[in-house]
């Protein structure tokens, strides 16, 4: 495993075994790497998880929102909730789905009620 990986497994202790993150431990103090260096790299895994915990928890921007609500396909939402998807965007997937759920009770509700004024 490279260093980076290591130190990412150290900085995240609470998704590992206590036993995986003590060999971890082991092989960073096996590999000599020197103090200054490791605390950079461990500095910079904590920059890169909390850049990725900041990316999975946005919310969807409005724009798409009414985009969603007022186009509830199933092509917008598997192209935009895809696209959200990969690059890490959970929150923002979810909510692709739940703004075009919104729109397709508006549409159902809306063609109810034009059914029933032009009775």
């Amino acid at each position: 495993m490279t260093d980076w990986v290591l130190a990412e497994v150290v900085a995240r202790q609470q998704d590992y075994e206590p036993e995986v993150v003590a060999s971890v431990e082991a092989e960073l103090a096996a590999r000599r790497i020197d103090p200054g260096t490791q605390r950079e790299l461990e500095a910079e895994v904590l920059a890169a998880l909390r850049e990725e915990d900041a990316r999975a928890s946005a919310p969807l921007q409005w724009a798409f929102r009414i985009f969603m609500l007022a186009f509830p396909g199933i092509i917008p939402q598997v192209v935009v909730g895809w696209y959200y998807l990969t690059r890490g965007y959970k929150r923002r997937f979810r909510e692709c789905w739940t703004w075009a759920g919104y729109g397709i009770v508006l549409g159902v509700v809306g063609g109810v009620a034009v059914v029933l004024l032009c009775r």
